[in-house]
């Protein structure tokens, strides 16, 4: 008879393989996600226009400063402190106000946009598709998913040295069923291996 050290073994070895096929179905799904947002972000014909625009506008604020006034890039945080800074209306929005209810100040980020719509029409709609992608990616986290295409990969790992004297006492874990599930879940590792590397 297997000891209980054993029958816990062939327990969660059971568990795992029942496991798989949904843990990494999420995770080519969660890599897939992720893979679309850096490519629509590469091919995006919207976003430099946008990061020049941040560039400039960025330079032309901070001129004065010697240290802030020649920045050759734009960072993500520069992105957040834009859509957290607000604009004094101009004239001609103060006008066009006069009479109506008042709105709230508009983030620099939305003024940015509005004058590159006015510079390139369609842009405004261009940047929302392009971003689309990103948004369906907000919560993937890459090294979460790293650890979890490794985790499975030891339990794979675990499944081949899985002793055949420990298996012989369970018909779910027995040699040919193992080989069988192996020869299935080995190329779905390898595919989520080579996805987290292409991330």
């Amino acid at each position: 008879l297997a000891s209980l050290a054993e029958l816990r073994q062939n327990v969660e070895a059971a568990l795992q393989m029942a496991r798989f096929p949904a843990a990494a179905a999420e995770l080519e799904r969660g890599l897939g996600l992720a893979l679309d947002a850096v490519w629509a972000v590469i091919d995006s014909k919207s976003l430099p226009f946008l990061l020049e625009g941040i560039l400039l506008l960025g330079n032309s604020v901070n001129s004065a400063s010697r240290h802030l006034g020649g920045a050759v890039g734009v960072t993500l945080e520069s992105l957040t402190k834009l859509a957290q800074t607000r604009c004094l209306p101009s004239k001609q929005a103060s006008d066009k106000r006069k009479g109506t209810a008042s709105k709230r100040d508009e983030s620099a980020l939305e003024v940015l946009v509005q004058h590159l719509e006015q510079a390139h029409p369609g842009f405004a709609k261009d940047l929302a598709g392009d971003l689309d992608a990103c948004h369906a990616a907000r919560d993937c986290d890459h090294n979460a998913i790293a650890a979890s295409v490794q985790e499975l990969a030891v339990q794979v790992h675990e499944l081949k040295t899985l002793k055949g004297s420990t298996a012989k006492e369970s018909e779910a874990l027995s040699p040919t069923r193992i080989r069988s599930y192996l020869d299935g879940v080995e190329p779905q590792l390898e595919k989520l291996k080579e996805l987290l590397l292409e991330l």
